[in-house]
């Protein structure tokens, strides 16, 4: 296993857009629930997304883990093809997020707080144990896509709202305690990124 680099991209979404069909005959409607939406994820980062449709969000993280197809735009993974791809109910975060052994090194996590339930709605988050979990996960250089409304006080990464299809990045909150490596060298991040998404019009990417 090659060593930790610590400027490798786990996730890359470029220009990505969705629309959901619903209804039959001239009862049809079409929602279109991602437009044009870019993120770069690079190892030691979380996003988290919020945002008022919980089936836009969690389309979002099916698209991100390649379990659902978008209807223009691309998906990219690092490494390629998925090896390492962890995506679940955010219920079962303590069973992914355990880190894998000494010599192998963590992958990409997408957890949906939506996964799986249906049409109940989704328990609030504690984000404060959320972060424990996610922390070492982070420091060893894994990356976690979540899809939850968390507590802006409590959670130390990015943060966005998913609005009108559209991702809008939230105010920015305090760094982490420990420093992620993805914080080492945000203009070589940020240079490789758009290099890799083509996409240099991403506030994501900023």
């Amino acid at each position: 296993m090659s060593p930790f680099t610590p400027l490798s991209t786990r996730l890359v979404l470029r220009r990505v857009r969705k629309t959901l069909v619903a209804g039959h005959g001239a009862c049809r409607i079409r929602v279109t629930v991602l437009h044009d939406c870019s993120l770069a994820l690079a190892a030691g980062e979380a996003l988290a997304v919020g945002g008022p449709l919980p089936i836009a969000r969690s389309m979002l993280c099916a698209i991100a883990a390649g379990v659902a197809r978008a209807d223009s735009g691309r998906a990219a993974w690092s490494p390629a093809p998925v090896t390492a791809l962890r995506y679940a109910p955010i219920g079962d975060a303590p069973r992914v997020l355990r880190c894998p052994p000494p010599d192998e090194q963590p992958g990409l996590v997408i957890l949906d707080e939506a996964l799986g339930l249906g049409d109940h709605a989704p328990p609030p988050v504690d984000t404060p144990a959320l972060v424990t979990l996610i922390r070492p996960w982070l420091e060893r250089g894994g990356a976690v896509l979540l899809s939850a409304r968390v507590s802006a006080s409590a959670w130390p990464w990015r943060r966005a709202e998913l609005v009108g299809g559209a991702l809008v990045p939230c105010a920015a909150t305090p760094a982490p305690a420990v420093a992620t490596p993805a914080r080492r060298a945000p203009t070589e991040l940020r240079a490789r990124a758009v290099a890799e998404s083509g996409d240099a019009t991403s506030p994501w990417l900023q």
